[in-house]
């Protein structure tokens, strides 16, 4: 599947959420929360089966499996998916505006200050 394809419009929003959850796979529904992270018994095994690269921590990975859920698990994103349906503008004219506006190389820190993993850069505020 092209992605190019997927994302040409608004319209086929739904397509590019369906392949995040794809991607995301179960964890996106069933991610452990708080409690779980800091229940003895269990956090060495969500350490274990939830590790990865040490470029980023655990804790660090299930922030961003939670700010992952937000957007394509949740009732915020259940709303954006019922816009979307309904805005039908293009996407190649919003993307537009989005690369008028922000530099790609912000995106990445905003959604690592977004998930809780770095602090949030004032100079992201307008």
């Amino acid at each position: 599947m092209n992605i190019r394809r997927v994302c040409a419009t608004a319209g086929e929003y739904h397509e590019f959420i369906k392949l995040i959850q794809d991607i995301g796979g179960g964890i996106l529904a069933n991610v452990p929360d708080k409690k779980d992270w800091e229940n003895p018994d269990i956090h060495d095994h969500l350490e274990h089966y939830l590790g990865g690269s040490e470029k980023f921590s655990t804790l660090d990975r299930l922030k961003m499996i939670h700010e992952t859920m937000r957007h394509v698990c949740s009732r915020e994103s259940a709303f954006h998916e019922v816009a979307t349906m309904h805005a039908e503008a293009f996407m190649a004219a919003q993307k537009m505006m989005i690369l008028a506006e922000y530099p790609f190389n912000q995106y990445e820190a905003r959604a690592m200050a977004a998930a809780g993993i770095t602090p949030w850069d004032k100079r992201f505020e307008k």
